[in-house]
């Protein structure tokens, strides 16, 4: 199974329908998807997690980009667009626990770890 057929499994348990996840990073953040990963991520607002997932909402001053869905070996994620070109160094995300933020060279210093 692909990364993106794998992202797709992931949606359809509920929640936000992938095709409509796809079309709003689409529009507004980055969609990446290679034979190995996929990712949808888009700016949002490190101190605003109650919005990060409301694909409607627009933040003013964006420092971070939220993570909505990554499939694939984090080294390879990182190597395909991570960060982003407009400068932002801040990841948000939602993991085991409450909402996280976290400085993209912590995250690439824990993915060269392993390797």
């Amino acid at each position: 199974m692909s990364p993106a057929e794998q992202a797709a499994e992931m949606h359809r348990d509920g929640g936000t329908p992938f095709d409509t996840a796809v079309a709003a990073h689409f529009l507004r953040g980055v969609v990446i998807s290679t034979p190995r990963v996929f990712l949808l991520a888009r700016p949002v607002r490190s101190d605003e997690p109650d919005k990060w997932d409301d694909l409607t909402h627009i933040p003013d001053s964006p420092d971070a980009h939220y993570i909505w869905c990554a499939v694939g070996p984090m080294p390879e994620l990182i190597a395909a667009g991570l960060p982003f070109a407009d400068g932002k160094n801040l990841l948000a995300f939602y993991g085991a626990g409450p909402p996280r933020v976290v400085q993209f060279s912590r995250l690439t210093a824990h993915a060269k770890t392993q390797h």
